[in-house]
């Protein structure tokens, strides 16, 4: 303690002094008893004395030198100065570990699946279009085994292509599949994307695209940029799943297009959303009456029947009309036509024909000789091609008659 805090406590017990002493004047055995109470008193009040000016002292000095001006007025009746806190700064706490990990949010699943698994898994396939090139692609819940679902014969539905991206910006990449159903003759397709769950089971995002309308084939699938899938569709339906790029028709149009999740759905984001027109496609139709014969003139029998082709575009491409037939008939004025026998018992006749304009037709008439009744087990037919160029709609091409003698 400084000396400045010695003299003022040396100072308070003298003042102490000169007023408690005076009253201190009783003699003999009261007084006695008196003395001691008196001192006991003392003691207590002292001590309490010391108290308040231990806590005080310093903080009335510190008011008495220099700051007389700031002092209050005093008051009839002494307060008990009430001591103050110094005010403390609480020590920083660090947060626990089971805090920090409730404010962290759990990293995405990681949606990266293999072609060879995806192969093996039971797999929600959505609904293939109405207009698929193939019958018979099975959807809803599908089990894969082996890396295909087998439908009948050589038809069967497989992942042929496997791309990884982050589709839903979550940090984590999903699956891109090119989902194909078919054979190595004609396939139909869709792209679908895959993500895992919390719990690591494998579930169908979405589809991204599928074959249908002007798309007739889907070629490729690959990662884009921006959370984006790209996907290779073709105009034209194309063999062996486009796997050989060199089958490829060399009138078939193709696109990069590319597609977006909005966390509901895909939809196009880019590139063309239609084909231009193709002029090396037409749609072409054909129909055609029965053949009747007539009764015998002179040992033989004449057969007419007509054929008409139509042509719904897009392009004029020339065509070939073809009929198959029973062998034993002897085509009349054969126009350019030219007939094969068949061992089979049968015999095909074709013709070429230069191209129609869109939505025009034309209608050919074939008559026919035989020297009598011919049976015959094949089912007769008329049909039309494009002669070297493309037709994506082939279920119209072929039609069938009866003949009758």
């Amino acid at each position: 303690m400084s000396d400045f805090d010695d003299k003022l406590l040396t100072g308070a017990f003298a003042e102490f002094r000169n007023e408690a002493m005076p009253r201190v004047k009783p003699v003999g055995v009261a007084a006695a008893y008196a003395t001691v109470r008196g001192r006991r008193r003392t003691r207590t009040i002292t001590t309490v004395v010391l108290a308040v000016l231990f806590v005080v002292g310093p903080v009335t000095a510190y008011a008495a030198v220099g700051h007389d001006s700031q002092r209050p007025p005093p008051s009839e009746v002494a307060d008990t100065p009430t001591p103050q806190p110094e005010p403390t700064t609480p020590p920083a706490t660090m947060p626990s570990s089971a805090t920090a990990t409730a404010t962290t949010p759990p990293a995405a699943p990681d949606g990266r699946i293999s072609q060879a698994e995806l192969g093996r898994t039971t797999l929600e396939i959505p609904a293939w279009p109405s207009d698929a090139i193939v019958s018979g692609c099975v959807s809803g819940s599908v089990r894969f085994s082996n890396g295909e679902y087998r439908i009948r014969d050589s038809v069967a539905m497989n992942f042929d292509k496997v791309v990884h991206t982050d589709l839903d910006r979550d940090g984590a990449r999903e699956t891109v599949a090119r989902l194909s159903c078919g054979d190595q003759g004609s396939s139909t397709f869709q792209v679908l994307a895959f993500d895992r769950d919390a719990a690591g089971k494998i579930r169908t995002l979405g589809r991204v695209v599928a074959q249908t309308g002007p798309i007739k084939g889907i070629c490729d699938v690959r990662a884009g940029s921006a959370s984006t899938v790209q996907v290779r569709v073709v105009d034209y339906p194309t063999p062996h799943r486009c796997l050989e790029p060199l089958l490829m028709p060399a009138y078939a149009q193709e696109q990069w297009r590319t597609y977006a999740w909005d966390g509901d759905r895909f939809t196009q984001t880019g590139e063309p959303t239609a084909f231009p027109p193709n002029n090396g496609v037409s749609d072409l139709t054909v129909t055609s009456s029965d053949l009747t014969f007539g009764a015998p003139d002179g040992g033989v029998r004449r057969g007419t029947m007509t054929v008409t082709v139509r042509s719904l575009g897009p392009g004029m491409v020339p065509y070939e009309v073809r009929l198959n037939l029973p062998r034993g008939l002897t085509l009349l004025r054969p126009d350019g036509c030219e007939v094969e026998n068949h061992p089979t018992g049968s015999m095909a006749v074709s013709c070429d024909y230069p191209a129609l304009n869109r939505n025009g037709s034309r209608t050919f008439t074939f008559e026919f000789t035989v020297p009598k009744a011919v049976e015959f087990d094949i089912v007769p037919r008329a049909g039309v091609w494009p002669d070297g160029w493309g037709d994506p709609e082939q279920d119209n091409n072929y039609t069938e008659f009866s003949i009758t003698f």
